[in-house]
């Protein structure tokens, strides 16, 4: 039987069960409204008795006590009531005793009210009522009995038939249910656990069986179902791999990428992350970085380094969501040094340009201003010291030797001039300034020089560092036109990798030349350009623009740095940052040997027809005797066929067909007792780098009378040594 019938069943046994007890019910219900019925029916009974025997007392207490007639008729009033009512309640039951002691009980209110007193009248009526109130307790006493009796078999027979249907229902369904839904439940927790290959198998009723095979379809469903979804966890477990492994590698070429590289909101620009190239390059830890937003780092387009210090980057950007937000990831090269290198780049090739120019016109103004020159000095010798025209002359002489120091300021900062590095001693060179400097500065102002002993030696030009000295110096004094104090100091300081690289230069130990000024100072504008050539802030005619940039293209040569600090209206102090050499300093200058002027015959060789002219009577202005040659060949003709002595070549180095050096070189073949004095107005030509001959010197145009003897009394001196040796 299946449970469906069984429960049909079970239904129709509590409809037939709850038909009896309805039945039963109504019995039981009217038995008790009718027991209900005489119990309250006797106890209005039993109050009406009462009542009636309290009034009779009063109406006897009355009469013994001679009350008034009024009061007395409405006592016996209330009791003949009471006693009406008592006969109407007692006039629907069957029990002939009750009617008749209610008879006698009106006779003997009647006896009462007859006689003024009545012989044991209260004691009949107390008994006559005390009889018919057990008479009434008696009858609801057995009311009570019947309807306890009545109950107690209706509640057995409820009793009864639930137990019945209890038994029915545990025995016939509960039971089978239970066993099949235990059955169910362990079928079904093996299949949570992941148990599905075991079949869920119910034998009984046909809906559980059902109820099974839907269960067992489901695992079946649901083992099928797992294998599907244990294919697609592994393909998911193996995409989540190669996407950890993915997003390590993209974290691992984030997080050490040498590029700076970051990630913002572009809603709020907060930084979401960055990678340690950023944080190393700003100088932050990355924690404090990603409390901050993009704009907080940059200014006017660099970006604010910790340490105060700005860089600036070349950035490339690309839009990305992370959890829904457009983020922006950034990726910038540090681009600070490659603008600098490429300043500095310009910087070299504009000196480039301007070296090139002033290579290819230095030895043609040379010689204009060694014909100046030259020509101002005959002309002032020939005046003499009194003779009115004779400043006009060293006017002359002025404006030349002017004219040949911007030629060598130009070379010298396009590093197109010939240097001798010799190990210096620096207080020694600014010392032997001290006198020049104090005639430069003038009377306004007060030349302070202190000179650390420690400051050192130093592998520079004598002439260069001279020209750094003064160009300082000069520059200083032109910040003060009112006056003002210039101090020089030396010192040593010991530059370590940081300070050496803030300074672009190695780090080790440095001679310090500083001089600082009181004048006018400079903004940090004017700061940027005043190492550029042609630069300058003084009037039309006051400065040239090369001093400041011959003393940066000098120091750099030597491998050191130039630093500034100025201010407007606090003056400024440049320090001059030196290599110190462990070399010991070599003595400057050498003691010239004395010989008779005029003792010796120069074969001067010059293709300017003025130059040539004007250094042929400056030599013999000197006492020499000069044989003159327009070019190499002549040169060459006079060497053959000169019948006297021959003691120096003096031979211009740049000329057409064969060079200077290839003319001395064929006449040292002719002659070798000849010395050669080479000079020219180009001194970097590729002739003068090579390593000189024996018995080759070299000047430079322009040269005075003093510079042109000095010249030729070293080869004639070192002539006469060699021959005496």
């Amino acid at each position: 039987m299946s449970l469906a019938w069984r429960l049909k069943l079970l239904a129709i046994a509590i409809m037939v069960s709850g038909m009896v007890m309805l039945v039963l019910h109504h019995r039981v219900a009217a038995q008790l409204a009718d027991e209900l019925r005489d119990m309250r029916e006797s106890h209005e009974q039993i109050v009406l008795l009462i009542a009636i025997d309290g009034g009779i007392e009063q109406e006897l207490v009355l009469r013994q006590n001679a009350t008034s007639q009024r009061e007395l008729a409405a006592v016996a009033l209330l009791v003949r009531d009471k006693l009406g009512e008592l006969e109407r309640a007692t006039e629907g039951e069957d029990d002939a005793s009750e009617l008749r002691m209610v008879g006698e009980l009106r006779q003997l209110q009647r006896t009462i009210e007859d006689k003024t007193e009545v012989k044991g009248s209260h004691l009949a009526v107390e008994d006559l009522v005390a009889h018919m109130i057990a008479r009434e307790q008696h009858q609801i006493d057995d009311a009570h009995a019947r309807l306890a009796r009545s109950t107690t078999l209706f509640t057995l027979v409820a009793l009864a038939l639930l137990a019945a249907m209890t038994a029915v229902i545990v025995f016939s369904i509960v039971a089978p249910l239970r066993r099949y839904f235990l059955h169910l439940t362990r079928a079904t927790r093996r299949i949570a656990q992941g148990d599905l290959s075991t079949r869920v198998m119910i034998h009984g009723p046909r809906d559980l069986h059902e109820l099974g095979s839907a269960v067992d379809a489901m695992r079946r469903d649901l083992h099928a179902e797992r294998e599907r979804v244990d294919d697609h966890v592994d393909e998911l477990e193996r995409r989540a791999k190669l996407l950890r492994s993915s997003e390590a590698r993209s974290r691992a070429l984030f997080d050490r990428s040498p590029v700076p590289m970051w990630v913002c909101d572009r809603e709020t620009r907060q930084l979401q992350a960055v990678n340690g190239a950023f944080a190393a390059l700003l100088g932050y830890p990355q924690e404090e970085l990603l409390a901050m937003r993009i704009t907080d780092l940059i200014e006017g387009g660099l970006y604010r380094c910790r340490n105060g210090k700005h860089v600036e980057l070349e950035t490339s950007s690309h839009t990305l969501a992370i959890e829904d937000r457009p983020c922006t990831l950034s990726v910038g090269i540090d681009v600070t040094e490659a603008h600098k290198l490429e300043a500095a780049l310009r910087q070299a090739q504009k000196m480039e340009a301007i070296g090139q120019l002033a290579g290819g016109v230095a030895h043609d103004f040379n010689n204009i201003l060694a014909v100046i020159e030259m020509n101002a000095e005959l002309l002032g010798e020939e005046l003499g010291p009194d003779h009115p025209s004779r400043g006009d002359a060293d006017e002359i002489r002025l404006a030349a030797a002017r004219g040949a120091s911007l030629t060598r300021q130009l070379l010298a900062f396009s590093r197109k001039q010939a240097i001798a590095p010799k190990s210096l001693e620096l207080n020694t060179v600014v010392g032997d300034l001290r006198g020049m400097l104090g005639r430069i500065v003038g009377e306004q102002v007060v030349l302070s020089i202190d000179l650390d002993a420690a400051a050192g030696v130093v592998h520079a030009d004598s002439g260069q560092l001279e020209q750094v000295v003064m160009n300082l110096v000069v520059n200083a004094r032109d910040a003060m036109p009112d006056g003002g104090q210039i101090t020089i100091t030396t010192s040593r300081v010991d530059l370590d990798a940081t300070a050496a690289a803030r300074r672009t230069i190695a780090p080790g130990p440095y001679a310090v030349l500083s001089v600082a000024d009181t004048g006018c100072g400079m903004d940090e504008a004017t700061q940027a350009h005043i190492f550029e050539p042609f630069f300058t802030t003084k009037e039309v005619g006051r400065g040239t623009g090369l001093g400041l940039a011959t003393v940066f293209a000098i120091v750099q040569r030597c491998g050191g740095a130039v630093e500034v600090a100025s201010k407007p209206g606090q003056g400024a102090t440049f320090h001059i940052y030196m290599p110190r050499t462990a070399d010991r300093a070599e003595v400057i200058g050498i003691v010239r040997p004395v010989v008779v002027r005029g003792a010796a015959t120069i074969l001067l060789v010059e293709d300017d027809d003025q130059l040539r002219s004007a250094t042929c009577r400056l030599l013999l202005s000197l006492g020499y005797r000069c044989i003159d040659a327009h070019n190499a060949s002549s040169a060459l003709e006079l060497v053959l066929h000169a019948r006297e002595r021959i003691d120096v070549l003096l031979t211009d180095l740049v000329m057409p067909g064969l060079d200077g050096r290839a003319l001395a070189s064929r006449v040292r073949m002719l002659r070798p007792e000849v010395k050669v004095l080479l000079m020219s107005g180009y001194t970097e030509h590729p002739t003068i780098k090579t390593s000189p001959l024996p018995g080759e010197n070299f000047i430079a145009k322009p040269f005075s009378g003093a510079t042109l003897s000095d010249a030729l009394q070293d080869a004639i001196g070192r002539q006469v040594l060699a021959a005496s040796a």
